[in-house]
């Protein structure tokens, strides 16, 4: 077989459109398997009504939750049999033509362990919001992270068995990055083939984990991510255009993890704005946050405050 289209629910609002799209490609050597985390809402119904041959369900005992929720990407990774696999959320969606046009990009470009699909953002009412910016046919990881653009789990096509020698998805809490250092592990030696039409559709939620959560975890995991990105460029590269971009990424780090925490800072002072207030003031040299972005995270927060944008969200 050769791919497997591997799907963590938990949210079943959005899991039948989901599931619909991935079960109607238009190649035919795939499956599709899933795992319920313990969700109290139907999924199994769900699943149940789409008798496919293609389709494996698998329920976990103990919810493993957001934070740990990489666990379930790998215990997924384990379950499958494709040559190729596709991690992609409950309320996400590929277009019918998504596989053929990701086989189509082996055979241009063969050998690669990394298959990247161009992607569109839509809300809730798939309504489309953005889309990510063309890519070259071919990049080099450290162009990957130079120019860095959003990016999904599911926009990636991965080689199973690469994935599993470096120990599958790397876990960070919550995901957060834990899709981007996956790819840099992986695109490190041979790089990153890039389809250029949007077939994979990204729905960004008050429910996307990367949308939720507590912020503090967000900004310890920040705190690993970082040191995680500065081991795995240790090495410099012979080619002189990846020299280049390794030594912008790392001149630029610390901006761009201030930026970060920043932001997380904002999120969580937005919820208690006094006590996160003194407990991010004795806390910015420890996390390089720089005064401008201290001063614009305590402004961010009372907007979001006052718009009650994290109100609702745990």
């Amino acid at each position: 077989m050769k791919y497997s289209i591997i799907i963590p629910a938990y949210k079943a609002h959005y899991l039948d459109e989901c599931l619909r799209s991935v079960l109607s490609q238009t190649m035919e050597d795939y499956e599709v398997v899933v795992l319920n985390d313990c969700s109290p809402e139907d999924i199994r119904g769900i699943v149940k009504r789409h008798d496919s041959p293609r389709l494996r369900y698998y329920e976990n005992e103990n919810n493993v939750g957001a934070i740990d929720v990489v666990d379930n990407w790998n215990k997924l990774l384990g379950l499958a049999q494709g040559e190729f696999v596709i991690c992609m959320g409950d309320d996400d969606k590929l277009s019918p033509d998504y596989l053929e046009k990701i086989n189509g990009l082996m055979e241009q470009q063969p050998g690669l362990d990394v298959y990247h699909a161009r992607a569109i953002i839509t809300d809730e009412q798939s309504v489309v919001t953005d889309i990510q910016r063309d890519r070259p046919d071919h990049q080099s990881m450290y162009s990957f992270l130079w120019h860095a653009d959003t990016s999904f789990m599911g926009d990636f096509c991965l080689r199973t068995e690469a994935l599993r020698a470096v120990g599958g998805y790397v876990k960070f809490p919550l995901a957060l990055y834990s899709d981007w250092a996956t790819i840099d592990l992986l695109s490190k030696e041979k790089g990153i083939a890039n389809l250029h039409e949007p077939i994979f559709s990204y729905r960004n939620t008050t429910e996307s984990i990367s949308n939720s959560g507590d912020a503090r975890i967000k900004i310890e995991a920040c705190i690993s991510i970082k040191k995680w990105q500065e081991k795995l460029l240790e090495d410099i590269p012979q080619d002189p255009t990846d020299q280049i971009y390794r030594e912008l990424y790392l001149k630029n780090l610390d901006r761009h993890f201030s930026q970060s925490h920043a932001e997380y800072i904002a999120e969580d002072m937005s919820r208690h704005f006094f006590t996160g207030f003194f407990h991010w003031i004795g806390n910015i040299n420890r996390l390089k946050v720089s005064t401008g972005h201290f001063v614009l995270a305590c402004i961010k927060a009372i907007h979001y405050k006052r718009m009650g944008y994290y109100n609702s969200k745990k």
